[in-house]
Formats: C-alpha cells, sequence, structure tokens
C-alpha cells in the first residue's frame, strides 16, 4: 500500500516538474498541513501478570497451600495479592498507522526554517504473542505530539526543492483497549488440583508435581487503558512542489520514535512498552503569509 502511494504522487511530481514555475525559498512566516500513512515498527508490552487461572480462580478452588507454592494469591482470595516472579512479554503487531501533522514557522531567506508542529497519529493492533500462543487483535495507540522542527530547503532551482528536517519535542501516548494478555490453559498444583482459566473451576486429572501451564494459550486478563507522557523526536525528508509564490505542495517521508513508557494497567500494575516507532509516507500543503 505505502509503495503504491509513493509512487503514485512521485508520478506527479514529476510530471509538475516539467512546469516552468519560479521557486524560491521566501523569507516570512508560513503554515503546512500533512497527512499521512506509515508502518509501525515492533511493540513489546512487558506486564507483570500472573497466570490466568488465578485471576478467574475463587478461594474454594484452590489449594490450601497456593500461596507457599507461588508466592501469591489471586485478587478474590486475597486484599493483598503479590506480584509473580516472571512479567509476562508479549509481542504486539500492528496494523496501518494514520497520520495529521500541522505546522507553523518562519522561514529565512537561505533556505533554513524553524518551525512549531503538532503531530497526531494512531495505529490498531492487529495481533499478540505470548511465546508460541497468539491471541487476536484489539485496541490501538495514538500519539499527540508538539514537536520543535529545524528544516532544511536544498536549492537546486526550478518549482521542484528537496528539504531534509529532524525535530524534538514531548508526545502524550495513550493507550485504549489494549488487552492485558496473560498465560492460559489448565493449571495443575501440586496438590492434584487442575484449575481452567476460563472457568475458574476446578478439572479432573491425575496429581502432579509440575507447576507449568500445559496446553499454553494467550488470554486476555484485563486491560490497558490511559496515557503517558514521552520524549518523542522525528527525522525524515521530501520533495515541495512550488505552485506559486504563495502555494505549495510537498511529499515526504518521517520517521517518528518515542523511548519505553509504562500506562498502569486494569490489574493496579504498570505495563511497560517498548520503545515505539513510525515510518511514514506524507503529503501535504504549505502557504506562506
Amino acid at each position: 500500500m505505502l509503495r503504491k502511494f509513493a509512487f503514485a504522487f512521485s508520478a506527479i511530481f514529476v510530471c509538475l516538474s516539467t512546469v516552468p514555475v519560479a521557486a524560491q525559498t521566501q523569507e516570512g512566516f508560513y503554515g503546512s498541513f500533512s497527512a499521512g500513512a506509515g508502518v509501525p515498527g515492533s511493540l513489546t508490552i512487558t506486564s507483570p501478570t500472573p497466570p490466568a487461572a488465578f485471576l478467574f480462580a475463587t478461594p474454594s478452588t484452590l489449594p490450601a497451600n497456593a500461596e507457599s507454592l507461588f508466592g501469591f494469591l489471586p485478587p478474590s482470595s486475597s486484599s493483598q495479592p503479590l506480584p509473580p516472579p516472571t512479567p509476562a512479554r508479549v509481542q504486539a503487531d500492528y496494523g496501518t498507522a494514520y497520520t495529521l501533522s500541522a505546522s507553523l514557522g518562519y522561514g529565512f531567506a537561505f533556505g533554513l526554517r524553524l518551525e512549531g508542529q503538532f503531530f497526531y497519529s494512531n495505529a490498531d493492533f492487529s495481533g499478540f504473542r505470548l511465546g508460541s500462543a497468539s491471541l487476536a487483535g484489539r485496541g490501538s495507540l495514538s500519539n499527540t505530539a508538539g514537536l520543535f522542527n529545524v528544516v532544511y530547503d536544498i536549492p537546486i532551482g526550478g518549482p521542484l526543492t528537496p528539504y531534509v528536517s529532524a525535530g524534538v519535542g514531548y508526545s502524550s501516548v495513550r493507550a485504549f483497549n489494549v488487552p492485558l494478555v496473560g498465560s492460559g490453559g489448565v493449571i495443575t498444583f501440586r496438590s492434584g488440583t487442575q484449575i481452567d482459566p476460563r472457568t475458574g473451576q476446578p478439572t479432573s486429572g491425575s496429581a502432579s508435581s509440575s507447576t507449568v501451564p500445559s496446553q499454553p494459550t494467550a488470554v486476555a486478563i484485563g486491560a490497558i487503558n490511559g496515557e503517558a507522557s514521552a520524549l518523542a523526536y522525528q527525522f525524515g525528508g521530501g520533495l515541495r512542489y512550488a505552485i506559486d509564490s504563495q502555494w505549495s505542495i510537498n511529499l515526504g517521508y518521517r520517521y517518528f520514535a518515542t523511548p519505553e513508557f509504562s500506562i498502569r494497567n486494569s490489574l493496579g500494575t504498570l505495563s511497560t512498552f517498548s520503545a515505539q516507532s513510525l515510518n511514514v509516507i506524507e503529503l501535504g500543503v504549505r502557504a506562506s503569509f
């Protein structure tokens, strides 16, 4: 999709470049607006989540020594459950990200531009993987960022002007209805009791000394809804075509990223999202004042 998008607008720019329009960098204020689509990078969500059976179980379905065996109890059995020692690391897969941006800046005659920019992106999750188990995708992750950018227009003559840019700022990252993924499957306690995480009820089975889930699955044991602030940065470049002395259009590439951040989940613990990144193709319009 992105390759077709970029190819189509590249063809438009090649055709437009044959039209004799005078293009030079004018000093003064300008405003711009862009929309784009992109491919998010890989993302890992790390959460201290117990096996699903603990969350759905009731005190009557747990062996008497469950706390001594595992070090914690489900919320239904204890007012102060302790987190498990090993967090769940879930690989999240994205769909296409869609972006919007608006800028207000000042351009100098020698090609340098300084601008403040509003940037928004949103991407839906297409799936989640916990080890060999997987869970269907749902939920989304969005960025609402304010950036300060430095842009340089490279003078080559004619209506086309290449440009490069870099910027830094802060982003409000919001997780909406992202599943808190934990391990499922029947868990066998040392006492011989087996619990199905889907029902929280005992199942039939022989006694076992194993505490490792059999037939592992990935199940939603909660949700992640909330937001966090994170440092944001971007760099990119593209081509600007001058329609006249006031209006121009541009086709560009942007790499946008934030370092890791944490959002509190429905269990009350923090889910840590790894550094996120976006590779975006944008089409925009600019007006000089």
